[in-house]
């Protein structure tokens, strides 16, 4: 088909199958996590501590799951 002998119909169904094969591929978007952390005097809290629990369990019922957007780090602060 000659681009000076292209119909009306003929070149929007060239635009249709064009816009159909152009965006093939998808870009994921990469899920953000979120950092949560403990700064204590004494032992540091583990997640498998009693306090940790109440708090990690408040976050997942608003939709943070641990290990998939959110993290937990303990840390003990050192006196000098």
């Amino acid at each position: 088909m000659p681009f000076d002998r292209l119909r009306r119909r003929d070149f929007i169904t060239l635009l249709g199958g064009a816009a159909l094969i152009g965006p093939s591929t998808a870009v994921a978007q990469t899920p953000k996590v979120y950092r949560l952390g403990t700064l204590t005097a004494g032992p540091p809290m583990s997640p498998a501590s009693e306090d940790a629990a109440v708090l990690i369990g408040a976050l997942t019922r608003r939709g943070y799951m641990l290990g998939q957007n959110l993290t937990y780090e303990a840390v003990v602060a050192r006196a000098n």
